[in-house]
C-alpha cells in the first residue's frame, strides 16, 4: 500500500470545510464538559464555525468561489489549434465498476460528460489516438481500471477501440499526466486536448504543463451555468460544492508545493516548455 497516497487522501477528507465544520461544532459541545474553564473560549469558536457553516450552506460564496474555477478556461474552441490535434486525453472520474449483487456494473456519475464530449472530439479529429486515464484508486479483488468503463462507453459512442488507449494506473491528476507523458511519446511534438469537468481543468491543466505537454483545454460538465442561482436554498447541494472547490483548491495548492506543478492557478495563456523548465530549476 502507498502510505504517502493514503496520507494525502485522509488530510483531503478531514480538511474538507463540511469535515472541518462538524469537528469544530463538535469538540465546541464537548470541550467546556471536560475543561469548564474554557466555555467561553469554546462558545466563540462555536459561533465562529456556526457562521461559517450558515455562509457556506446558505450564501453566494461557494457559487463565486465555483466560477472562479470554471472560467479560467473557456469552452474548446478549434480555431485554438495549431493544426489536427495529436492525441485526446480524457481524464477519469466519469464512471466507475462496481460489484452489485455479484455482479460487475460499470456505473456512471455527474462528471460522465468528460466521456460524451471525449467521443464528439473523436469524431470531429478522426486522426487522433483517444486516451483514457484512470485506474484503481484502491486496487482490490474483483476491481477493475476506471480506464477500462471509459473505454467500453467510448466504444458505444461510436468510438473504434482501435483507437482508444488505456492508462490503467493512475490515481491523481498528477499521476495522470505523468503516466500520459510516459505513453504517449509524440506528446512533445503536437497539441493534446484535455477533456475534464471545468472545475478540475486548472489542476489538470497545471499537471500536463508542468509534463511539457501541448495541452488545449476542453472543459466541460459545467456545475455553475447561467441559471445557477446565487443563493442556495438546499443547504446539502451548496455545502457540497463548498468540499467541492475547497478540494480543488487544496490540490492545486499542494501540487505547488510538493513541485509537481509550476503554476499555482493557471491562466489560458500558457509558458513555453523551457520557460517552466527555467522556472523550477
Amino acid at each position: 500500500m502507498d502510505i504517502q497516497y493514503v496520507a494525502w487522501k485522509i488530510l483531503a477528507f478531514i480538511s474538507t470545510p463540511s469535515s472541518l465544520l462538524v469537528t469544530a461544532l463538535a469538540a465546541c459541545f464537548l470541550w467546556p464538559r471536560v475543561y469548564p474553564q474554557h466555555t467561553k473560549i469554546a462558545a466563540r469558536i462555536g459561533a465562529c464555525a456556526l457562521l461559517v457553516l450558515v455562509l457556506a450552506a446558505f450564501s453566494p460564496i461557494p457559487t463565486w468561489a465555483l466560477r472562479s474555477l470554471e472560467e479560467r478556461f473557456q469552452p474548446f474552441d478549434a480555431s485554438s489549434l495549431e493544426g489536427p490535434p495529436a492525441a485526446i486525453a480524457v481524464l477519469g472520474g466519469g464512471m466507475s465498476i462496481a460489484e452489485v449483487g455479484g455482479r460487475r456494473e460499470e456505473l456512471l456519475n455527474d462528471a460522465a460528460d468528460r466521456i460524451r464530449l471525449g467521443a464528439s472530439l473523436a469524431r470531429t479529429f478522426p486522426d487522433a489516438s483517444v486516451y483514457v486515464l484512470g485506474g484503481q484508486a484502491f486496487a482490490h479483488a474483483g476491481g477493475a481500471p476506471e480506464a477500462e468503463a471509459m473505454a467500453n462507453l467510448l466504444s458505444e459512442l461510436g468510438v473504434a477501440r482501435a483507437r482508444i488507449v488505456l492508462e490503467r494506473t493512475s490515481r491523481t491528476t498528477a499521476e495522470n499526466a505523468r503516466n500520459f507523458r510516459q505513453a504517449f511519446e509524440g506528446a512533445g511534438a503536437g497539441q493534446v486536448i484535455v477533456v475534464t469537468s471545468a472545475f478540475h481543468m486548472p489542476r489538470a491543466m497545471a499537471s500536463m504543463r508542468a509534463q511539457c505537454i501541448k495541452a488545449v483545454a476542453a472543459p466541460t460538465d459545467w456545475r455553475a451555468n447561467d441559471e445557477t442561482a446565487l443563493l442556495s436554498w438546499s443547504a446539502s447541494a451548496s455545502l457540497a460544492t463548498t468540499d467541492l472547490v475547497a478540494r480543488e483548491y487544496l490540490g492545486l495548492l499542494a501540487y505547488r508545493l510538493r513541485g509537481l506543478t509550476d503554476e499555482l492557478v493557471p491562466s489560458a495563456v500558457a509558458k513555453s516548455c523551457s520557460q517552466r523548465i527555467k522556472l523550477r530549476s
